[in-house]
């Protein structure tokens, strides 16, 4: 049992000194991936009762919406993604907007005026 314990607290410390390194991490330079900047408000959806057309039109907006980086929205669907949405909230002060969690309509009339227009 004292085994047990002292292995689960190494495997703690080491996963404690591993988030460290992640928080201090840059962009290496000519890297082909983008670099998001921590968003004022994090638009939370769970768009998984949705058409498929629904869940792309949220994902396109998603990605328009990450260019700019000060809101976004996140797919919040399954116990995975709300541990990650806790994180980010208590350790990076993102401020996490449930107004539309089951609105896909709602949701694309909030953000109708930041585009020119879109085609499908």
């Amino acid at each position: 049992m004292i085994k047990k314990i002292a292995i689960i607290g190494l495997l703690l410390i080491a996963m404690q000194n591993v988030h460290g390194q992640f928080d201090v991490a840059s962009r290496i330079d000519g890297s082909p991936y983008p670099v998001s900047a921590t968003p004022s408000t994090l638009y939370v959806v769970n768009n998984w009762g949705w058409s498929e057309s629904k869940r792309l039109t949220t994902v396109t907006l998603k990605g328009l919406l990450a260019k700019d980086g000060n809101t976004m929205i996140y797919n919040e669907s399954g116990v995975g993604y709300s541990i990650w949405l806790k994180d980010l909230v208590a350790n990076y002060g993102v401020v996490s907007d449930k107004t539309y969690y089951n609105d896909f309509t709602g949701l694309i009339t909030h953000f109708k005026y930041d585009f020119d227009g879109y085609i499908l």
